[in-house]
């Protein structure tokens, strides 16, 4: 199938006819996840691609779904999060990486069980890919317990690994207390301002008091193991 990418834009009508049969016919799963792959490639914009995407999610083979949740996400990503729901509890990696990309761009507080259940797949070099869309999902998360139940997984990977798994986690531990570092000058703000105009600060300054405890236990974290 290589040399259908190399065919000119004149072709491109029958190249997507063989990849189509390509996809509906040929008996290894690896080789229709290639097609599906190329079709998303050149063909995205066709009207039947997505719903053809869409059906491919009740595939059997992960690496086919895998494929068209990727490529879902890259058009329609609040369906592709719905979409991603009845993948989570799979331990094939063909889905547990695009799960985990789409995680970190789109996901927060109510994805964080999705890393955390899928971690013990990782090994090798994998753990550092895992780790940052690990870190990016935490960024985003606004309850304590999520991102403070991330740095702790990336806070154990940190210790005794390799040098790239611990740079990596490391990386990930610091851009986490980072965020919060964020959020509670935010916080800050809002309390002096309220305070400045003698407003009802009361759930202001209990606001930054959590964030301000979350921003300290994450740093120690970090510098526990940097």
């Amino acid at each position: 199938m290589s040399k259908l990418e190399l065919a000119p834009k004149e072709k491109m009508p029958e190249v997507k006819t063989v990849l189509l049969n390509v996809y509906n016919n040929d008996k290894k799963t690896r080789i229709r996840a290639k097609a599906l792959f190329l079709l998303n490639k050149n063909f995205s914009a066709d009207s039947d691609i997505m719903p053809l995407n869409e059906k491919a999610l009740m595939e059997v083979s992960y690496a086919i779904n895998g494929e068209a949740l990727e490529a879902i996400s890259k058009i329609n990503p609040k369906l592709a999060m719905e979409k991603a729901k009845q993948f989570e509890g799979e331990n094939a990696k063909d889905v547990i990486f695009p799960i985990a990309e789409l995680y970190a761009n789109h996901g927060a507080d109510d994805q964080i069980n999705f890393f955390q259940n899928s971690l013990k797949y990782m090994n090798g070099f994998e753990i550092v890919s895992f780790c940052n869309y690990y870190a990016k999902t935490a960024k985003r998360c606004n309850l304590p317990a999520s991102s403070i139940i991330a740095a702790k997984d990336l806070e154990s990977f940190a210790k005794g690994s390799n040098r790239f798994t611990k740079y990596g986690a490391l990386k990930g531990l610091r851009d986490i207390s980072v965020a919060w570092e964020a959020k509670e000058k935010a916080a800050k703000l809002k309390l002096d301002a309220a305070k400045s105009e003698n407003k009802s600060s009361a759930d202001l300054e209990k606001d930054y008091n959590t964030i301000n405890e979350t921003k300290d236990i994450l740093l120690k974290m970090y510098n526990g193991v940097k």
